[in-house]
């Protein structure tokens, strides 16, 4: 995307996001996404216990993990291992961050569509009692993971828009439906595409989900 581009959107979205109402607390994420984040990110993090998220998926790396910060009850997030040098056929952790990264031009934390993300160097010692890894980068013990914000009741759709009940929707709906469609644009080759989500108690409120395509017969999703 250029920077002519880049900037048209940021500047749209804000003046639309001028136009919002106060967004009520995010639908599907207990807490503040940003502050989930941050905890994500920079607090000592421990894993209590980690499990292949699709044990039937041949290949699957992703781990659904529940890991805890001090003193607080453990949460669940999904782990997934970058392979050495972060930049392998299907595993590029890098736009999983750029994706929940990009929603921020769009959309306020309330209303985000991507789970808060980041990239966490996590010791292989402590992920060897789960999986099998591999160091990420030469002279380090240590290995590159996505880290996610495990969403919990969701269902796969096809696809959130619907022309006849997008009008008369709210600026925030529009926006992030808007989200969504650059998620789904950023992951848009012939390898890595994705599919929204949505809630099962408000189908209304849409998510973003990446899923892989192994070959041309199957596909797994990522949660």
């Amino acid at each position: 995307m250029s920077v002519t581009v880049h900037l048209a959107i940021r500047v749209a979205a804000l003046a639309l996001l001028q136009a919002t109402v106060a967004a009520a607390d995010p639908v599907n994420i207990d807490g503040d996404p940003l502050a989930i984040e941050h905890m994500l990110a920079t607090e000592p993090m421990k894993i209590v216990s980690a499990e292949i998220s699709r044990p039937k998926a041949h290949g699957d790396i992703t781990l659904k993990a529940d890991v805890a910060f001090g003193d607080r009850a453990p949460l669940r997030v999904k782990l997934r291992k970058a392979m050495p040098g972060a930049d392998t056929f299907n595993n590029v952790p890098r736009y999983d961050l750029a994706a929940y990264e990009l929603q921020k031009l769009l959309v306020d934390p309330a209303d985000f569509v991507v789970p808060p993300t980041v990239l966490r160097m996590i010791p292989a010692a402590e992920l060897r009692s789960h999986e099998e890894v591999e160091s990420t980068f030469v002279n380090s013990d240590d290995v590159l993971n996505v880290v996610q914000y495990w969403l919990k009741d969701i269902a796969v759709i096809e696809d959130v828009f619907d022309a006849a009940k997008f009008i008369g929707k709210t600026v925030t709906h529009t926006l992030q439906n808007a989200s969504c469609a650059l998620c789904r644009h950023s992951h848009d080759h012939p390898i890595k595409q994705g599919r929204f989500t949505a809630c099962h108690h408000r189908p209304d409120v849409c998510t973003w989900t990446q899923y892989l395509h192994r070959n041309p017969t199957s596909h797994a999703r990522r949660r």
